[in-house]
């Protein structure tokens, strides 16, 4: 039998980069990380050398033999917990329920100790900290400190501040507008709709999994209601609507020099409101003072000639 630190070896091997798959979810008050059985059992099956140092009997038992003896020495030393979904149906709009569910409740009676590749577990201990979260962390407090700073920071640093965060907004937008012209062009002219990055506006994906796969085509599904969004009166329809709305936008749009006027007006406003000092304006502004004062001197001058 293996003892306790042979067992959390085996058991923070799981929870590892090469381990099995896990989604955090709900159980009843805690939030866990869930997993599968039979993700579990698969990854036992792929690696049997790894079983055999935390069950007893390794060298008679066979590998299912030693899989669900290492799951129910898991449940019995409180590091694993027998879960089943507690909604048992799809959420509506969906056709089937979904891979991990985000709630689950505890498996109770003497089923709760056997191992089923059908049913999911918890995880109860917390998972060792990687030593990247603590640069994280303290990464996080210097930008709330520097963040804390920016109303006194140099002019410098907030126009590249604002900047770098203008920037950054037109690359998203324009993305998400180029992801959308794909799709809808393909979706008028062949009824196949083309995603670019389809996960990436998915709230149920992990970060890793939000830019895979890079493309991803819908195709039409005659089987339900929706097989009328697909046909080809529809696809015109909205191929017009958009048509319409692209011209009237463009003959109701203000002309160049309004925008750029505009653009500048609201540059200006914004850094105002930032007590950012633009040295150009000031240069400006100052050589206009200047200018003014000058002339009030010498129309003084000349009134006290005249006088």
């Amino acid at each position: 039998m293996a003892d306790d630190e042979s067992l959390y070896v085996f058991a923070e091997i799981l929870r590892g980069k090469n381990g099995i798959e896990s989604r955090s979810a709900v159980l009843q008050t805690d939030r866990l990380d869930l997993f599968r059985g039979k993700d579990f059992a698969r990854w036992c099956r792929d690696n049997p050398e790894a079983v055999p140092n935390v069950v007893s009997r390794k060298d008679s038992s066979s590998v299912e033999k030693r899989i669900e003896e290492a799951a129910g020495l898991l449940i019995r030393r409180g590091l694993l917990v027998k879960c089943q979904r507690k909604f048992l149906k799809p959420p509506p709009g969906q056709k089937r329920l979904i891979k991990f569910p985000k709630k689950v409740l505890p498996v109770q009676g003497p089923d709760s100790q056997k191992f089923d590749e059908a049913a999911f577990y918890c995880w109860t201990f917390d998972k060792p900290t990687p030593t990247w979260v603590y640069i994280v962390s303290a990464l996080c407090a210097v930008g709330v400190i520097l963040v804390c700073l920016f109303p006194v920071a140099p002019s410098w640093i907030k126009i590249g501040v604002v900047y770098m965060l203008s920037g950054l907004l037109v690359v998203l937008i324009g993305a998400l507008l180029v992801r959308a012209f794909i799709a809808l062009t393909s979706y008028i002219f062949t009824g196949n709709t083309v995603w670019v990055l389809p996960n990436v506006l998915d709230d149920n994906k992990p970060v890793s999994e939000l830019f895979l796969p890079l493309i991803a085509i819908e195709e039409p599904d005659t089987s339900t209601m929706r097989a009328l969004a697909w046909h080809w009166v529809t696809r015109v329809s909205v191929a017009g609507s958009v048509a319409a709305l692209t011209w009237v936008l463009y003959t109701h749009s203000p002309g160049q020099e309004a925008v750029k006027r505009n653009a500048f007006k609201y540059r200006d406003e914004l850094f105002e409101f930032l007590n950012v000092h633009n040295t150009r304006n000031m240069i400006s502004k100052g050589n206009e003072t200047a200018a003014e004062n000058t002339t009030a001197s010498m129309n003084s001058s000349s009134s006290k000639e005249e006088l």
